[in-house]
């Protein structure tokens, strides 16, 4: 789905400009539309029952209106983080972890689902 977007001091003036009166605004875009390959990050404790494994992920990708990395940078960093702390308290899972970093959720689920 295409989507145009402009900065907050854009938007504002442009808001300005409405509420005094008619405003007529003009759109030129240029787009690039083409296939990308991306790739998931998975990985697994070397502890615990493989036949039940826990799965806990985030998405390393972003909405294209969203705020980047704030979008699921804490998700990514808390996983991270569960996975040092994991090594550094020396845990022994009864069920083997996995950690799945999905590269394009945002994308209709391609992460997960693929």
């Amino acid at each position: 789905m295409p989507v145009v977007g402009l900065s907050y001091a854009d938007g504002a003036a442009l808001y300005a400009s409405a509420l005094a009166g008619p405003t007529t605004v003009a759109v030129s875009t240029d787009v690039v539309a083409e296939t990308r390959t991306t790739v998931n990050i998975i990985a697994d404790t070397r502890t615990g029952h493989k036949d039940k494994v826990i799965v806990v992920g985030a998405h390393l990708d972003s909405v294209l209106a969203g705020p980047r990395i704030n979008d699921n940078g804490s998700g990514t960093a808390t996983i991270l983080e569960t996975a040092i702390q994991m090594k550094k308290l020396k845990i022994q899972p009864r069920q083997q972890v996995r950690f799945a970093f999905w590269g394009a959720e945002e994308l209709g689920l391609l992460g997960s689902e693929n």
